[in-house]
């Protein structure tokens, strides 16, 4: 489920502006790691736990709700040993922090750059708990004729 969900909605976009700032509307989201040799012989839950800072109730809730993947196959059961290597992927819900609502000026575009001006509140690509509040996530946003041919947007 949380696959189709998450292929059907790769590019949706969703701004809210309330009282000055701009909000992201809370999606889910993913993380890919590989596993450390340090956790060779763990047990998924301690690696949440331990690692990922999952409390148990939320750790238990991610294995039974088929949120966390070994090699691409759903782990159901919280005493899954880990194997140093494997890719683990963690789904979860995203709630990024606001930013304030100011707009992000473009001032020059050519066909190597695009030079903005920015307010300091934003920053310029995903970032610790920034994801899609960024400016390179803004500007694909907003300015869509930015990217051509599928290429990086360049600020």
């Amino acid at each position: 489920i949380i696959k189709s969900w998450l292929h059907n909605h790769k590019d949706i976009m969703c701004y809210q502006y309330l009282n000055g700032y701009r909000l992201v509307v809370p999606f889910i989201d993913k993380v890919t790691v590989n596993a450390r040799e340090t956790w060779n012989g763990q047990e998924i839950f301690e690696v949440l736990s331990e690692y990922f800072h999952y409390n148990k109730s939320d750790a238990i809730d991610a294995i039974f709700g088929n949120r966390v993947l070994v090699n691409g196959g759903v782990v159901n059961c919280p005493t899954n040993q880990i194997k140093s290597g494997e890719k683990i992927k963690l789904y979860f819900h995203r709630h990024e922090p606001e930013v304030l609502n100011y707009p992000v000026d473009i001032i020059h575009v050519n066909e190597h750059i695009v030079v903005v001006n920015k307010p300091c509140s934003i920053p310029v690509h995903p970032v610790g708990r920034f994801k899609k509040n960024t400016v390179i996530e803004i500007l694909r946003a907003e300015h869509p004729e930015l990217i051509k041919n599928g290429k990086k947007l360049k600020v």
